[in-house]
């Protein structure tokens, strides 16, 4: 404040050092005001999505299709009433699904969609005696001991670890053989969990 001429404060005046006090405190004020509107800004088409019955829309990861050497649909032949056994045999000792060669393809398709051009190229591959490089999908590590017909025993089905493969047209990886995954589905199961099930543990 002013002083008058006898030393007296005059009212209505103040200290220019207390004026940037002042005005810090109000851009502090005007700073907390502006970070309590924003995430209330940035919540509000949610909140609008809910009060309204609607689900807020989320970003879902879709798999990615594997291309193979020659187009197969599994959604087809499912549709057509075969399982997943009639053309995946089990191996000798029950724990590799075999992937079908052109021999297994040819048995039904000498007479079916003989014509197709994609039966055309399974046909020469029988021909030719060669086998159809197939693309794998999923690939157990070397150090992973893993039996289909362990898992067949226990009624687990194909699709709680291969996905939906029945209304696939195009494949694609969708779960990650991990040790967590696995562990995770046998005690949701109630399954062991000991070390030595999957892994072969040497002294």
């Amino acid at each position: 404040m002013k002083n008058d001429r006898g030393g007296r404060k005059l009212p209505g005046t103040q200290e220019r050092g207390n004026w940037s006090s002042e005005l810090e405190l109000a851009s502090c004020r005007k700073e907390i005001a502006i970070r309590a509107v924003i995430p209330a800004c940035l919540l509000l088409p949610a909140s609008v999505a809910l009060l309204s019955g609607q689900a807020p829309e989320s970003k879902v990861d879709v798999p990615k299709p594997i291309q193979q050497p020659i187009p197969f649909s599994h959604k087809k032949h499912c549709d057509a009433g075969m399982d997943c056994a009639a053309c995946h045999k089990l191996g000798q000792k029950g724990d590799v699904e075999g992937i079908p060669s052109a021999d297994d393809c040819m048995v039904c398709h000498q007479t079916i969609n003989v014509e197709s051009p994609e039966i055309g190229a399974v046909a020469k591959f029988e021909k030719e005696g060669k086998p159809i490089p197939w693309v794998r999908i999923y690939i157990l590590q070397d150090f992973v001991v893993f039996s289909h017909q362990q898992h067949l025993d226990a009624k687990e089905k194909c699709e709680e670890c291969h996905g939906q493969v029945s209304s696939r047209d195009v494949l694609a990886k969708e779960k990650d053989f991990i040790m967590k995954t696995c562990i995770t589905c046998h005690r949701s199961h109630k399954a062991s969990i000991a070390c030595d099930l999957c892994h072969k543990l040497s002294m």
